[in-house]
């Protein structure tokens, strides 16, 4: 294993990473799709950047059955070359059917991998190591999507076709994942098999508690967590704080702060161990609290840095405790399981939180919003608390 440790295989399983996060940058070319198709309504068009997320949920729940037939590997090649050709298909078409169904599909090659991109990390690296790559994993996707949404306008001058060619990116990483990322078999031996070595099997039943705990406290986080990004410019305007650019540019500084953040994920997890799985929830209790109560664009960047903070955390500690439970030859399935209740509670966001808002607790406003959002943070906070007491 000693030669695989390098510069190449961290690129290699890095770069799968960076095709997570771009399905909804290509939202920014929706105006100019909106005249195209005749009879489809705004909604409709507006559709093609969430749907991937509805492939995504079918992917992963493929994926356990896939490795199973083909391997990691070989799973994450399949996985991006479905993403590649129908990432790529709006290019060439103009049927709006076809596209929504590439879509789809796209979102599905994406399911394959997307756990993989995480799970293959504790398969290659221990410890401190590890840290560090799980922290540079979510920094990668949210480069990626970063530079890709500053870009975008530079691939639309002739056509909104041109902003499906951001999906080309999946040739090089096919090349460089196939070529410097070796068969997984040949990586370290599944510790079930390590005379002498606690395979984390003998308390399975206390394995699966804290990973039901696991999924409920990444459920909560992230359904309150996505309300910065619909309900920030209403709150800004119906407080005179702002304008609706002003709305834009600080979600794109919470964006912003959570990579730097997820770069030093290694350090702060050396330093806080355990504890951090309980601070991070917390910090976006405190933000959110902050929200509410700031009459002042200022406070709420400041409010911004606190929740920014707690999303870049967030995803490498939640995968550092997936692969710290799960028993080495269950990797993949207990990844791709709180990959589910992530993209669950990403989708399931404006629904839960509204419905609570304005149907239960009768708040019109944008403050219900963060009210529930307070109120997810802390069931999240709560159950870290005992995902800190099992592990």
């Amino acid at each position: 294993m000693g030669n695989y440790k390098g510069f190449r295989l961290k690129v290699g399983l890095l770069s799968i990473s960076s095709l997570l996060a771009l399905a909804q940058v290509v939202a920014a070319a929706f105006p100019l799709m909106y005249a195209q198709f005749e009879g489809v309504s705004k909604a409709g068009v507006e559709l093609l950047g969430t749907v991937p997320n509805f492939g995504t949920l079918i992917g992963l729940l493929m994926s356990g059955y896939v490795i199973k037939i083909l391997g990691s590997k070989t799973t994450v090649l399949l996985g991006v070359i479905v993403y590649l050709v129908f990432g790529t298909m709006p290019l060439y078409f103009n049927d709006y059917t076809i596209i929504l169904a590439s879509r789809v599909l796209l979102g599905i090659g994406s399911g394959l991998f997307s756990a993989l991109a995480i799970s293959l990390l504790s398969r290659f690296f221990q410890g401190p190591t590890l840290f560090k790559m799980l922290g540079y994993q979510n920094a990668t996707a949210s480069v990626s999507s970063t530079f890709f949404s500053f870009t975008l306008s530079y691939f639309v001058i002739y056509s909104w076709h041109g902003a499906f060619a951001i999906y080309l990116l999946a040739v090089p990483v096919l090349f460089v994942f196939w070529k410097w990322v070796p068969r997984i078999a040949d990586t370290v031996p599944d510790k079930q098999y390590e005379p002498g070595v606690d395979t984390r099997d003998n308390n399975s039943l206390n394995n699966k508690l804290v990973l039901m705990e696991l999924v409920v406290m990444t459920l909560a986080f992230f359904i309150a967590l996505v309300a910065m990004s619909y309900k920030m410019p209403q709150l800004i305007v119906e407080r005179h704080l702002g304008s609706v650019q002003d709305a834009s540019n600080l979600y794109g500084f919470f964006t912003l702060i959570s990579i730097p953040v997820s770069l030093v994920y290694g350090q702060v997890k050396r330093f806080f161990k355990n504890t951090l799985i309980v601070l991070i929830p917390l910090l976006g209790t405190i933000g959110y609290a902050l929200i509410i109560v700031q009459n002042s664009i200022l406070g709420l960047y400041i409010a911004t840095i606190l929740v920014g903070g707690a999303y870049g955390l967030m995803a490498p500690e939640l995968f550092n405790k997936v692969s710290e439970i799960a028993p080495t030859h269950r990797t993949d399935r207990y990844t791709a399981i709180a990959s589910i209740a992530l993209n669950i509670g990403v989708f399931a966001s404006p629904i839960v939180t509204n419905v609570i808002s304005s149907g239960i607790l009768h708040v019109q406003s944008s403050d219900g919003v963060f009210y529930v959002g307070v109120v997810g943070f802390g069931i999240a906070t709560l159950l870290a608390c005992l995902v800190r007491k099992a592990y």
